[in-house]
């Protein structure tokens, strides 16, 4: 499902929608990324050495890492620390958010939020992906590789070709 597509009622229910304001829900919490990060921690042998990438664009942010990771269109400060850390994530005074990506030493789990999508990764074993479904302090599903990030990768909210040109999607 895409956040395009259930943000203003559809053209069919008889209410004109109004263009999209720009507004759209934050990605990960940091009360949210200390949920889980409780959970996550039953499932790495290294809770006290985890990675952290956070973009280097934030305004907030304090370059306080030398170390640098290069993605294509993006690159990231990185750290490390403890994963206990995350129930009160902070770089410096003023940057708050979540970490796009943190996993542990021992790779036995992944977080992933691009600064762009409305909604977090978690890659690990099922009985991780389990735990994290069956919390109910989480809104969480399972997501398959064939599931698509655009707009008309929805496939529970088809937009018409009206409505993706009022989104201005087209």
């Amino acid at each position: 499902m895409q956040f395009e597509s259930i943000a203003t009622p559809t053209l069919e229910s008889g209410i004109n929608p109004k263009p999209w304001d720009g507004r759209v829900p934050s990605f990960l919490k940091v009360a949210k990324a200390g949920v889980l990060s409780k959970i996550l921690q039953d499932f790495t042998g290294t809770p006290e050495k985890v990675w952290f990438c956070v973009w280097e664009g934030y305004g907030s942010l304090a370059r306080t890492s030398k170390h640098r990771v290069h993605r294509p269109q993006r690159s990231y400060l990185l750290y490390v620390g403890d994963l206990a850390g995350m129930v009160d994530f902070r770089i410096g005074e003023f940057h708050r958010l979540p970490p796009e990506y943190w996993f542990p030493d021992d790779k036995s789990w992944c977080v992933a939020t691009d600064i762009d999508l409305y909604w977090t990764y978690v890659g690990g074993s099922q009985s991780c992906i389990e735990a994290i479904l069956r919390n109910s302090e989480l809104e969480s599903v399972p997501a398959e590789l064939g599931h698509g990030l655009t707009v008309d990768a929805d496939c529970v909210n088809r937009l018409s070709d009206e409505e993706k040109s009022a989104w201005g999607v087209l």
